[in-house]
């Protein structure tokens, strides 16, 4: 009869490539991955989240704790199968000789199955395991898979295989004390669904830590089961603290207004934040929530959505807070704030903070809290773990996160992994600023996300200038589950709404108790831009032009400056199509230049300056002009842009042309019929929005913006008044716009809806099959393929180089940085220099030709993947029968010509 005991010290998880002799035991890496989960459970998970999951089944703490570490010890039991352990036959034959000896049967089969599914094959058999542990511990390389559908065809070894499993599961329930009993099933659909998703999610991370050779070395000599958990556990605990991941927890302790924001000199909140955390306090939510700030830019939003944050987080013992911008540019700027708050806020607790966004690794604020081990110096001061903050999949599972709104939606897409990144967000608190700017594509992800981040117990805090009303009725329904039409409207303006599925929705209006905000509208002709900029800075001032596109944004920027009106240095070109470096150092430029603190006292605010931008500028960055000359946009864009008009007191100093906020608008030409033709330079804005905001905004001179706010975007969004104030004549066309674009707004709401995962309530969720996995970076891949967070054509991102004469390649454009040659190991600054000098390109021509004729950046740097480059010569390159030129002052452009 075959001997379980010698068996089980002979099978492998995991060997070393280059010298496959050097294996690590399976019952060890069990051993090592239930020690890991319970490490979790112990130090690092949430209290809301352990009463939650203790909930579900009814038993005391410690012992759930323990039955976790079970089921995540359990992962990878299907390793003890023929099919994987003969995997290592080549390289090791030895150790396969002495398994077939020892009584086990080493069979070849013809339909290999992954080791994953085999353990879900095992649990499935054990009448104690549910089917949720099932396929979370079936999925844990990254997807659910529907094995019951080919459970009995797997490659599985015969009867002596089974009692090894069997074994193995004896140690892992003695040493953790399981019993054999059968836990009670969830009952709710939702529930069940949310807590398999969360388990998958755990298993996944403990997974990750326990296969990491330098955390848990290779052994293969045998040791006493129970002594190496213990040791494992250990471990476990202080790798956990190397990493990062034990520090902050809530702990109930509260904080006043003043308290938390007394060291940027705030000695009380500003009226309208009072207004809004008086309206939180008297909702009372205990129950995760969600909370609408609709106000004017510059009140203070971001400070009442950190503080009500905070009370949430501290009163039901929650898990952390993710802030999610809308750019990248956004995130940078809130990250250096956000990290500021929290340090003051805990300044007895590690606070773990990362940036995530895809040039984050090269942030200098992040870089300068970044640390590969956390050590006792870091115990009382904010960080940024490198094990989280250089992994994208593992950004979000840290108590503290600000980047862009991509990385919480790539949460709910079909992507791999995508559970880790909703375990990471379980019990948080996420805060969304400038949700008025989502599309249709991003507001289908939105609305799926809200489901789930209800369903996982996080709140959630929406910042906006505005909101039509129909926007603010779809997101309380989507995270609220209430029926859209049984929310009542409101019209007040500025206001807070809030709700949750145990209260309903409650909006508190928000008094003004300031002077009204009255910015003076003028319409002018694109020729006289010029002539208008000098006449009206000849006194000094600052200005912005903002464009629809990049291309209008260079044109001007070419017109203005041969006019000289402004010096060289303070006319600034700002726009998407720079590399990523040259951008980042315009936006800290403009940043320092027209931020709040900048005046001319301090040497920081110029005399007189203009700054010609696209949308780059339009949202959330805290930028303060004299004047400003906008294209039209849909009207809570132009709103959001004049946010940026006299947005600080400058008490006094604005220069005496320009004491009162003006807007500009470049008015549009008409046709021969006299309808304005709007959206022929700009087709990505509809052109029934446009012509309805072109209509509304010219019959006023002066725009009082809490007072007319509100009917401004109902006027332009609201189906009840959609043709109000257009002429009559034009309303046929109108009325066809407006067919067409609710054509193309439903098939871009199914486009986003086939990308996501199910909701968190449907029933087949944990069964349904997902053959095709969306990518979330390989650039080779189609467009309908990919991970999509944002609507648009397929665009790649291209790293840009330069070379001289003898064809030598540098990364700068004066030649002073060379390609080093050759390098075959990763080199953190080679990596650094390339993803700076990165550009996004989205025009298809032009994509087919980077991929059919551009050099392959492999050939020089061989550790890079396979990347093509662009090589600029004189700041010119050719390709495809275009050239592509690259301009320090004006950015990336191209022109037909030069080839075939």
């Amino acid at each position: 009869m075959a001997n379980t005991d010698t068996q089980i010290k002979l099978l492998w998880a995991k060997s070393n490539r280059e010298h496959p002799e050097e294996i690590h035991l399976l019952i060890y890496h069990l051993l090592e991955s239930a020690a890991v989960g319970l490490a979790l459970w112990d130090h690092s998970l949430s209290n809301s989240i352990k009463k939650e999951m203790v909930s579900f089944f009814n038993l005391p703490e410690d012992t759930f704790g323990h039955f976790l570490a079970y089921w995540i010890g359990l992962h990878d039991i299907g390793k003890a199968a023929p099919v994987f352990q003969i995997k290592i036959e080549k390289g090791n034959q030895s150790l396969i000789q002495a398994i077939r000896k020892s009584g086990l049967g080493m069979d070849s089969y013809p339909s290999p199955a992954h080791h994953s599914l085999l353990s879900g094959k095992y649990l499935s058999q054990k009448e104690n395991i549910s089917k949720a542990v099932e396929i979370a511990v079936s999925g844990h390389h990254g997807k659910w898979d529907t094995f019951y559908r080919q459970i009995h065809s797997l490659s599985y070894g015969h009867q002596e295989w089974n009692a090894v499993r069997d074994k193995y599961d004896e140690i892992l329930r003695q040493v953790l004390t399981i019993p054999q009993e059968t836990l009670p099933s969830i009952e709710s659909t939702e529930d069940r669904n949310t807590f398999t998703t969360w388990l998958s999610g755990i298993i996944c991370v403990a997974d990750w830590i326990a296969s990491n050779k330098e955390f848990f070395p290779y052994q293969s000599k045998w040791q006493d089961p129970v002594e190496y958990f213990h040791k494992a556990y250990n471990k476990a605990v202080k790798i956990l603290k190397k990493v990062g991941w034990i520090g902050w927890r809530s702990q109930g302790e509260m904080q006043t207004f003043e308290q938390m924001y007394h060291f940027k000199g705030w000695e009380k909140p500003r009226d309208l934040q009072q207004q809004a955390i008086t309206a939180y306090m008297k909702f009372d939510p205990q129950a995760p929530f969600i909370m609408i700030v609709e106000a004017p830019t510059g009140i203070g939003k971001t400070e009442i959505a950190m503080y009500l944050a905070d009370q949430w987080l501290q009163k039901s013992y929650g898990s952390g807070m993710y802030i999610a911008m809308p750019t990248q540019a956004t995130s940078n700027q809130l990250y250096h704030r956000s990290k500021d708050v929290l340090e003051n806020r805990y300044k007895d607790q590690l606070v773990n903070l990362v940036l995530a966004h895809g040039q984050a690794r090269w942030n200098e604020d992040v870089n300068a809290v970044l640390v590969k081990e956390v050590g006792e110096e870091e115990v009382q001061s904010a960080i940024a773990s490198d094990w989280f903050q250089n992994n994208r999949k593992r950004t979000l599972l840290t108590p503290f996160g600000v980047g862009t709104v991509d990385q919480v939606f790539l949460s709910i897409l079909q992507t791999k992994h995508f559970f880790v990144r909703l375990f990471g967000l379980k019990n948080k608190v996420v805060i969304f600023d400038e949700v008025h700017a989502y599309d249709t594509y991003m507001n289908t992800l939105f609305h799926r996300l809200l489901e789930w981040l209800r369903a996982l117990g996080a709140s959630v805090i929406i910042l906006s200038a505005t909101l039509p009303e129909e926007t603010r009725k779809e997101i309380i329904s989507h995270y609220c589950n209430l029926i859209k039409e049984e929310i009542p409207d409101d019209d007040h303006y500025p206001r807070v709404t809030l709700a949750n599925a145990e209260k309903g929705s409650l909006v508190t209006p928000l008094e003004w108790k300031h002077p009204e905000r009255e910015i003076i509208l003028h319409w002018i002709a694109e020729d006289a831009l010029e002539n208008i900029l000098e006449r009206r800075l000849s006194g000094g001032g600052c200005a912005a032009v903002i464009c629809n596109t990049v291309r209008m944004a260079q044109e001007l920027y070419i017109r203005i400056k041969e006019r000289q009106i402004v010096p060289d240095d303070d006319l600034i070109l700002f726009h998407a199509r720079f590399p990523y470096r040259w951008r980042q150092e315009i936006e800290n430029k403009v940043l320092t230049k027209f931020g709040k603190e900048a005046t001319q006292e301090n040497g920081q605010r110029p005399q007189k300056a203009i700054v010609i931008a696209t949308q780059v500028i339009e949202q959330s960055l805290d930028l303060d002009f004299d004047l400003m000359i906008t294209e039209l946009a849909p009207i809570d864009l132009m709103l959001q842009r004049a946010g940026r008009l006299h947005r600080h007191d400058r008490k006094g100093t604005r220069p005496e042309k320009i004491q009162h906020p003006e807007l500009l608008i470049l008015d549009i030409d008409k046709n021969s019929e006299g309808l304005p033709m709007v959206g022929e330079r700009d087709p990505f804005y509809g052109k029934s929005t446009l012509l309805r905001t072109y209509y509304h905004l010219k019959g006023i001179q002066t725009l009082k913006v809490i007072e007319e706010t509100r009917s401004l975007i109902e006027f332009v969004y609201s189906s009840k008044e959609l043709f109000t104030n257009v002429p009559h004549e034009f309303l046929s066309i109108l009325q066809e716009w407006q067919n067409e674009e609710t054509g193309i707004s439903t098939y871009k709401s199914n486009k986003a809806g086939f990308t996501t995962i199910e909701a968190p309530d449907h029933k087949h969720l944990l069964t349904k099959t997902k053959k095709n996995l969306r990518e979330e970076d390989d650039i080779n891949v189609l467009s309908h393929l990919k991970a999509k967070t944002r609507d648009g054509d397929l665009g790649i991102r291209v790293p840009c180089l330069f070379a001289n004469k003898e064809n030598e390649l540098f990364f700068d454009m004066n030649l002073q940085k060379p390609v080093p040659k050759n390098l075959e190991q990763f080199n953190y600054t080679v990596q650094k220099e390339l993803s700076q000098n990165e550009i996004s390109i989205s025009q298809i021509y032009l994509i087919k030709a980077i991929l059919a004729e551009a050099e392959d950046i492999k050939q020089y740097i061989p550790f890079h993947k396979h990347q093509n480059f662009l090589k600029f010569t004189n700041e010119q390159t050719q390709l495809g029968g275009y050239i592509m030129i690259l301009s320090p002052e004006i950015g990336f452009t191209f022109q037909k010509g030069g080839g075939d």
